[in-house]
C-alpha cells in the first residue's frame, strides 16, 4: 500500500508538472506570436525601406555613371577649345607661318579660278 501510494503521488508529481510544463509552453508560444505580431507591421516596413534605398543606390549609381560621362565630354571639349586657342595663339604670333601660306594659296587659286571665269564669259 505504501508503495502504491508512492506511485501514487509521484504520477501526480509528474502530472502537475507535465501541466506546469504544457502551461509554460502555451505561455512562451503566446509570448512568441505576441512579439510576431507586434514585429511584423515593422518588419513589412522595414523590407519596403531596404526595397527603397535599393532602388535610390540604383538611381544614385546611374546617375554617377551619368555625370561621369558629361565630365569626360567636357573635359574633351576644353581639351579641343585649348588646343584652338593655341593654334590661334600661334597664327595670330606669327610663329606658324603654315596657316599664313595656305591662305595665300587659297587666294591666288580663287583669283585664277576668278580669271578662268571671266575668260569663259
Amino acid at each position: 500500500e505504501k508503495k502504491i501510494k508512492l506511485a501514487d503521488t509521484q504520477i501526480e508529481s509528474i502530472t502537475k508538472k507535465d501541466k506546469e510544463m504544457r502551461a509554460q509552453k502555451k505561455s512562451v508560444e503566446k509570448e512568441i506570436q505576441d512579439i510576431a505580431d507586434n514585429y511584423a507591421p515593422e518588419n513589412k516596413r522595414l523590407h519596403e525601406l531596404k526595397r527603397i534605398l535599393d532602388e535610390k543606390s540604383s538611381k544614385t549609381a546611374q546617375a554617377k555613371r551619368a555625370v561621369g560621362e558629361i565630365q569626360r565630354k567636357i573635359d574633351k571639349c576644353q581639351k579641343n577649345v585649348k588646343q584652338i586657342r593655341d593654334e590661334i595663339d600661334k597664327y595670330k604670333s606669327g610663329k606658324c607661318k603654315e596657316y599664313e601660306e595656305k591662305r595665300m594659296a587659297r587666294i591666288r587659286q580663287m583669283q585664277e579660278l576668278e580669271q578662268e571665269i571671266e575668260a569663259l564669259t
